[in-house]
């Protein structure tokens, strides 16, 4: 409430004076364009991140299964004479 009141004060002034118009058009780039921009970069990195993680885990997951396959193999294969 206090920025929204900042803008709204500075629109008044601008409405008397036009050098305070430039000031104002300022305040609401400063207050609403920038964070907005922040935010979303920050929802994009978030979802990078997210879909970054969620690759490491499948990634993870498909050694685990192969290092678990190897393992039954070995274990459960007949042994092979080696005179053939």
């Amino acid at each position: 409430m206090l920025i929204a009141g900042l803008i709204g004060w500075l629109w008044v002034l601008a409405a008397e004076d036009p050098a305070w118009k430039t000031m104002a058009w300022e305040a609401v780039v400063l207050v609403v364009v920038v964070p907005s921009a922040v935010r979303i970069g920050i929802k994009w990195l978030r979802f990078r991140g997210r879909r970054r993680l969620r690759a490491m885990w499948d990634a993870y997951a498909e050694q685990e299964l192969a290092k678990r396959t190897c393992l039954r193999r070995s274990v459960h294969a007949r042994p092979q004479s080696q005179n053939r």
